[in-house]
């Protein structure tokens, strides 16, 4: 072998041994490199997760723009001895004066407004009218605070038997409309059966001819003025109620809602209430302390004098306040 040969031999042994120092240095330096990155990937992932995770739980704060909800003051206790004015609590309107929340009808800011026993404001004050209550200048009485009306259609005479029609009915139901009223009618009924009060139904519709109501049509049921010799007078409480009925179901089938109007006394005595539930009730009461007087049951209108002083009524006014 010569001398050139020799060298290179030995200079391919020295290039192995480098290598394989390389390779064994390289495995040192990435073996943990590749046992740490997928666990730091994992890490990543997890934390991503988490951060959504978090996002979609948490509900974010209000923005500078919201506005806050509003303060609720308390129910009426001592300390509040001191405060004037409208309060709310729990939802419900009450009005401090003199050391606690005032009861009954008062006049506030020159508006009726109506607080029951508990000081709690009653959804609206209102009245109701027929012809005996003259011209009515239905701005001032939306101005005094009178927010509903319930006008008078018509009647049926309790001994001729004969309908007719309220004069003045045409130019109430106008002149509360065009002053922002929500607006119901009554009618006088005397039926003594089903096919009578059917018949004063219709004439309700008749005059109604479509026009939309807030509230409903009621079927005014009582005493005539000639008790006991009155046509209907002598009806018995299921004979009566049956009259009603009929009434109701007829101004139904036309898309109105259907009430019924009485007194107290006569609600109790004179009708089947469980039979008139689906109806809305519209009592009459005129109690000595003017507070709702106890029924029993639930009604949504209670008439609780005759002789109301309302800006715009010349006669004494029929008022209502409506729970």
């Amino acid at each position: 072998m010569n001398k050139t040969e020799t060298t290179k031999g030995k200079g391919g042994c020295l290039s192995a041994a480098l290598v394989l120092l390389i390779l064994a240095v390289s495995a040192l330096v990435l073996l943990p490199l590749l046992w740490i990155l997928p666990q730091r990937q994992s890490a990543d992932t997890e934390a991503a997760a988490a951060a959504e995770t978090l996002c979609e739980t948490v509900t974010p704060a209000p923005q500078a723009d919201e506005a806050p909800p509003p303060s609720v003051i308390p129910v009426y206790d001592p300390s509040m001895t001191g405060d004037e004015g409208w309060v709310t609590a729990n939802g419900k309107l009450y009005y401090l004066q003199g050391g606690g929340p005032v009861t009954g009808l008062r006049l506030i800011d020159g508006k009726y407004c109506f607080f029951d026993e508990h000081g709690i404001k009653a959804e609206a004050v209102g009245v109701d009218v027929s012809t005996y209550n003259e011209e009515i200048d239905w701005e001032s009485v939306r101005a005094q605070g009178i927010e509903f009306a319930i006008i008078r259609v018509g009647g049926r005479g309790w001994t001729s038997g004969n309908i007719y029609g309220d004069l003045r009915c045409e130019a109430y139901l106008h002149g509360a409309q065009r002053a922002g009223l929500r607006i119901g009618v009554y009618f006088y009924s005397t039926a003594v059966n089903e096919a009578e009060a059917a018949a004063e139904a219709e004439e309700v519709l008749r005059v109604l001819n479509g026009r939309p109501l807030a509230l409903p049509v009621y079927c005014d049921t009582e005493r005539s003025g000639e008790f006991p010799d009155g046509r209907a007078d002598g009806l018995s409480a299921a004979e009566r109620t049956r009259v009603v009925q009929s009434f109701c179901r007829r101004i139904e089938n036309a898309g109105y809602r259907a009430g019924v109007y009485s007194g107290r006394y006569f609600f109790m005595s004179s009708l089947d209430l469980e039979a008139l539930s689906r109806y809305e009730l519209w009592m009459a009461s005129y109690t000595s302390d003017g507070m709702p007087p106890f029924f029993g049951r639930s009604y949504r209108i209670w008439q609780f004098t005759d002789r109301g002083n309302v800006d715009g009524i010349r006669c004494g006014a029929d008022m209502n306040v409506m729970f």
